[in-house]
């Protein structure tokens, strides 16, 4: 009897925090998707053609095919610029570096979700977060 009672305060505790979790999973759309609601989810590789760090925006120029022009996208609270294992700013961002962007949005309004700097003059190890 006392077996059971633990296993079902266990069960409990756990329905308890791993629910929120997987119902937040859940909503949230896979890169695969394509489209989910309103949202469309976009990636492209290419060169940062115009840094506004005022507005705080990034334009790049594809470079694989994705779009026969510019895609210029706001640079949010939530995106994620990283170079490698290595975090960074738009303010470390350069004209002319390459990049793969992934970014969502709708109609005239594009969001970085994040951004990977691609440098070939920086060693593996350093992309990996090892010296």
């Amino acid at each position: 009897m006392r077996g059971s009672k633990m296993l079902m305060l266990l069960l409990t505790v756990v329905a308890f925090a791993v629910g929120p979790a997987v119902a937040m999973a859940a909503s949230q759309p896979s890169w695969n998707s394509g489209k989910s609601g309103m949202l469309d989810y976009r990636s492209t590789e290419g060169k940062v053609a115009a840094l506004d760090f005022t507005a705080k925006t990034i334009q790049i120029m594809p470079t694989d095919g994705s779009m026969p022009g510019p895609v210029r996208v706001a640079i949010g609270d939530r995106t994620v610029i990283r170079q490698g294992m290595l975090h960074r700013t738009l303010a470390d961002l350069k004209i002319g570096e390459d990049v793969n962007l992934r970014y969502s949005g709708s109609g005239n309004t594009w969001v970085a979700d994040s951004i990977n700097v691609v440098d070939s003059s920086v060693p593996v190890a350093q992309y990996l977060g090892s010296r």
